[in-house]
């Protein structure tokens, strides 16, 4: 069973140009269809945000339920960021195709206003940054976990000329980042 889209995108990936069987659940009936996934690893769709009219499921939760659900579905992005960050590594995830500057992340909110949308893709915009921010990199909130784990561990504090050093190239690091993703997404308009 396939829960979550990073967990299809590498059971695709171990399957490029080949055909796999896939078993979807149309109106009740589970279906089993043949599919062919083409030589990068996709079967030939994804989700139409922009023009889809479909909208998010709503069901009124009391607190206790809003709680659950919500740390469910945060659990699940939270994991399903780790598989995505470790098949970036792994070369299973093109880079060019996995990050967005500000321009890419407004192409995915739409060019029309829809509430139950752009409240849901803050919220996930919102986790993802959490994630990205305890990552070991020395000017993120995680950079200083590891130095303050150093300290506790070696029981002596890091030199200022050390620290500053690393918030140097932690900065440099997130800079060098942002002007990658919005080169990509620069070139994917004039593409």
């Amino acid at each position: 069973e396939i829960k979550n889209f990073p967990i299809l995108q590498e059971v695709l990936s171990a399957h490029k140009a080949d055909t796999v069987a896939v078993k979807v659940n149309r109106a009740g009936q589970m279906v089993t269809l043949q599919a062919r996934v083409d030589t990068s690893g996709r079967l030939g769709f994804q989700p139409d945000l922009e023009t889809s009219k479909e909208k998010y499921a709503f069901a009124p939760y009391d607190w206790g339920r809003a709680f659950k659900y919500s740390y469910k579905e945060g659990y699940d992005l939270i994991a399903a960021q780790v598989v995505s960050f470790g098949m970036l590594f792994t070369g299973q995830l093109k880079v060019t195709e996995s990050l967005s500057s500000p321009i890419g992340i407004a192409k995915i909110y739409g060019a029309v206003w829809d509430w139950d949308r752009f409240w849901f893709l803050t919220g996930l915009l919102s986790f993802v940054l959490a994630f990205m921010n305890i990552l070991p990199i020395p000017a993120l909130d995680g950079g200083h976990m590891v130095f303050l784990l150093f300290e506790m561990v070696t029981g002596r504090a890091l030199s200022d000329e050390f620290l500053e050093k690393a918030q140097i190239v932690g900065f440099v690091l997130i800079m060098g980042l942002m002007v990658f993703a919005f080169g990509i997404d620069i070139y994917k308009i004039f593409k």
